[in-house]
C-alpha cells in the first residue's frame, strides 16, 4: 500500500503516543507522522519500536521514542510523559492506545488476571492523563482514549469480563475528563474500535476459527473486516483542528457491529 499524501493536517503538533510497537498504535504513528505531527511514542517492545521506525524511515519520516516502557507502572508512565514533553515543552495529543487485557470466563479468572487487566488497561490510561495533564494545558490539547465495543456488548464465547470492565472504564473516564478539562481548555474524545485487524484479532480469531473471516464479513453491515487504516484516518480527525467541538464523546468505528 503506498503512503497516502499529507495534507499537514497535524502539521506541528506534539503528540504522546503509546503502544507504537504494533498494530493501531504502529498504523497511527505513521499516519500523524505523514500528517506534520511531531511523534512521541513509546511500547513495551523495544523490537516492535525498531519496527515503527524502520517502516518510518521508509518513507523519511520519524518517531521519538525511549527504551522498553511500562505505562502500568506510575514512575515509569511519568518519566516517559515529562521527559518527552520537556523535549519539546508542550502536549498538544495524549493517544491512549496501549493496553494489556487478560481474558478468560467469569468462573475460570484468577484474581491475578483480573488484576492484570485492570492495571494494564484502566490504571495506565489515568496515570498517563494524570502525568500529561500539566503539558496539554499548556497549550489546550486533547485526550484520546481507546474504548471498544465490547464496553457495550458481550462477546459470543465470553472470557471478557476483564477486557470490557477496563473499556466501559475508558469510555467512562472520557467523559469525566472532558468535565474536568474545561477549565484548562483540554477535550478529552474515545475512538471504540470494534473487528479490526490487528496481530491480536489474527492470533485469537481469525487465524484460530475456521471460516473466521467470512463470519465476520457476512456479519457486519459493511462486509468486511476493519483495517488499522480505518483507525488511522479516525484518529487523524481527532487530533486535528476539524474537531474542535468534539469532547466528552465516543465514536463507535465498528462497521455497524453494534447496530445488529
Amino acid at each position: 500500500m503506498s503512503a497516502p499524501k499529507s495534507s499537514g493536517r497535524l502539521s506541528g503538533k506534539v503528540v504522546l503516543l503509546t503502544g507504537t510497537g504494533s498494530g493501531m498504535g504502529q498504523a497511527i504513528a505513521l499516519a500523524y507522522a505523514r500528517e506534520g505531527a511531531i511523534v512521541h511514542g513509546c511500547d513495551l517492545s523495544e523490537e516492535g519500536n525498531a519496527k515503527t521506525f524502520e517502516l518510518l524511515a521508509a518513507e523519511g519520516l520519524t518517531m521519538h521514542a525511549s527504551g522498553s516502557v511500562d505505562l502500568g507502572d506510575p514512575e515509569q508512565c511519568q518519566a516517559w510523559i515529562d521527559g518527552a514533553a520537556k523535549m519539546h515543552g508542550y502536549v498538544d495529543v495524549l493517544y491512549n492506545n496501549a493496553s494489556g487485557p487478560a481474558f478468560a470466563t467469569m468462573p475460570d479468572m484468577t484474581i491475578e488476571q483480573w488484576k492484570f487487566g485492570v492495571r494494564n488497561e484502566i490504571d495506565l490510561v489515568f496515570y498517563a492523563s494524570k502525568f500529561a495533564w500539566p503539558w496539554l494545558k499548556v497549550k489546550g490539547g486533547v485526550i484520546i482514549n481507546v474504548g471498544s465495543t465490547a464496553a457495550h456488548i458481550a462477546q459470543p464465547g465470553g472470557g471478557f469480563v476483564s477486557h470490557s470492565a477496563a473499556k466501559a472504564a475508558c469510555v467512562a473516564m472520557t467523559k469525566v475528563f472532558a468535565i474536568d478539562g474545561k477549565a484548562d481548555g483540554i477535550r478529552s474524545v474515545c475512538i471504540s474500535p470494534g473487528a479490526v485487524r490487528t496481530p491480536e484479532l489474527e492470533k485469537n480469531f481469525l487465524n484460530k476459527v475456521p471460516n473466521a473471516e467470512e463470519i465476520m464479513k457476512n456479519m457486519l453491515p459493511v462486509g468486511r473486516v476493519g483495517e488499522v487504516e480505518d483507525v488511522a484516518n479516525l484518529a487523524i480527525y481527532l487530533a486535528s483542528d476539524e474537531s474542535t467541538f468534539l469532547t466528552g464523546t465516543e465514536i463507535l468505528l465498528d462497521g455497524g457491529m453494534t447496530s445488529i
